[in-house]
């Protein structure tokens, strides 16, 4: 089955440079930048209209047909995330002043979505009515965006009003025979502890405990390359091993993307480009790309084509602290599980019930099993910007807010009191939970859920980067559709949401398909 994959990689990318050196001297109608959840979704759905010719760009491979997948993209019971990984491309940050951490991005089709966890949870109804009240708008009312939901999904486990039953992502749930201990005891602890026991997190709206909607079918993690590529139409192109170094303007119009293959660098023409590189990606395309705050592109030696001061500027993303504890001789996990099987929510808060360390489902990651505590609606933002050599700098800027220690603390509090529950159960042996600043500060980590990069909002605010309907404001031409242009940190993990954001993108850039 290796050697099917490689054959099948191998393929696609001599297939991918024939098609580069054939496109190179027409413009496509849209090239969409970034192969990852949301440009997959953007380029399937755009080239449902057979007029219309669409460039998907990925720097990383692309495959077909599911069994074409190498094992470790599949297999939903590992993440194939660590830095060492080939499918993946890695960043540098400082989560706060002297803890330094890497950042991972999916470096395949499918993106992110194709090493991840597998959790599957959409983003609360008070998340979108916040991104509609920034953005001046109702387009991205939870109203507006549930038919978007609903189209991208097939939900194995429930029908109804909020769910989808025939769209590309299948979403299910473990069942409760099949958790693993700590996932079942945690479930039992939450619930005696009082808190609701949710039956739908896809149709919630608060507090409680629940089973985690999952992207997965038959124990394959299923990324949206896999879910909305596999059949593509003769319009639309996927050119995989190809980097695209910036978007190509002239007097403030886009004209192309400029890309490299293998050692061959040139202008792809496009009369549209939508990029969907993700937070990072995208904001730093924009910023090599000369759109961004003015003065920081001049000093990294870039002509200045529109200031943005919001590029970069104010990102949000989910601080999340380990706390770790000691498995019991009985309350070891025996069997293969997803990541997370069931997380409690409690304001801003998410405890995430790890089935196994970290190195079971990471390689060379921390060998103690953990519980996570997230904040999922912090305060404190961070940075992105391009230092005078041109090097891409980030910050997070972590904890930088009082409430988000606080908050933090309230959440070692609850995991403690959880924690000594399954003790009492006879789970774990011991935990070492402290709600301080100290503790939280040396078991800090990320979520790496980035949003807001390139927030949406109206023209007026110099911190939005894209309109309502996702344009980029200040050129023509120019479009952003993933997680970079949400300007709040959503309230559940970012997955699902991505996934809708780009059902909803298609149908607001499809007509016109030009800013």
């Amino acid at each position: 089955m290796a050697g099917r994959a490689a054959g099948a990689q191998r393929r696609g990318v001599e297939a991918n440079l024939f098609e580069l050196n054939r496109h190179a001297g027409s413009a496509a109608d849209v090239v969409v930048v970034g192969g990852g959840s949301c440009g997959s979704v953007l380029a399937a759905r755009l080239a449902q209209d057979p007029a219309r010719s669409v460039t998907l760009i990925e720097a990383g491979a692309s495959y077909l047909e599911k069994w074409d997948w190498p094992s470790s993209i599949r297999d939903a019971y590992r993440m194939p995330a660590d830095p060492g990984s080939r499918w993946v491309q890695t960043f540098a940050t400082e989560l706060s002043p002297g803890r330094s951490a890497a950042l991972v991005r999916g470096r395949v089709v499918g993106g992110s979505g194709a090493i991840n966890g597998c959790y599957f949870v959409r983003a609360l109804p008070s998340d979108f009515a916040e991104l509609s009240r920034i953005a001046g708008s109702p387009l991205w009312s939870y109203d507006s965006v549930l038919p978007y939901f609903r189209a991208s999904e097939s939900d194995r486990d429930f029908d109804g009003p909020v769910h989808g039953g025939g769209g590309p992502m299948p979403v299910q749930r473990t069942r409760p025979a099949d958790l693993t201990r700590v996932s079942s005891e945690f479930r039992a602890v939450a619930i005696e502890r009082g808190f609701a026991d949710v039956a739908d997190l896809n149709d919630s709206t608060g507090d409680g405990v629940g089973l985690v909607p999952l992207n997965v079918d038959d124990g394959v993690r299923v990324n949206a390359a896999m879910a909305y590529l596999r059949r593509r139409p003769s319009n639309l192109t996927v050119l995989a091993g190809a980097a695209a170094h910036r978007v190509v303007f002239d007097r403030g119009t886009v004209i192309g993307v400029e890309i490299a293959a293998g050692v061959a660098t040139r202008v792809l023409p496009a009369q549209t480009v939508v990029l969907a590189a993700g937070a990072i990606g995208s904001a730093e395309l924009l910023l090599r790309s000369g759109v961004g705050p003015a003065d920081d592109i001049r000093r990294a030696g870039i002509p200045v084509v529109c200031d943005r001061p919001g590029v970069g500027a104010s990102f949000a993303d989910h601080p999340e602290t380990a706390v770790p504890y000691r498995y019991t001789a009985t309350g070891a996990p025996q069997l293969d599980a997803v990541a997370v099987q069931v997380a409690l929510h409690h304001g801003a808060l998410e405890i995430r019930a790890y089935t196994h360390p970290l190195s079971h489902l990471i390689p060379g990651a921390g060998a103690e099993p953990y519980l996570g505590v997230a904040l999922m609606r912090p305060e404190s933002r961070g940075r992105m910007w391009l230092d005078e050599r041109g090097g891409l700098r980030i910050e997070h800027r972590y904890l930088t807010e009082g409430s988000d220690r606080s908050g933090l603390r309230d959440g070692m509090r609850l995991a403690a009191d959880l924690l000594d529950g399954l003790k009492e159960r006879g789970v774990i042996e011991e935990h070492r939970a402290v709600g301080d600043d100290g503790f939280v500060a040396a078991h800090l980590g990320t979520a790496q859920h980035l949003t807001g990069t390139c927030s949406m909002g109206p023209a007026s605010d110099p911190n939005a980067v894209v309109d309502e309907r996702c344009w980029v404001h200040g050129v023509s031409g120019l479009g952003i559709a993933d997680l970079s242009i949400v300007p709040v940190p959503l309230s559940r993990g970012p997955h699902a949401t991505a996934i809708m954001l780009a059902e909803r993108a298609a149908v607001l850039f499809a007509t016109p398909i030009r800013g």
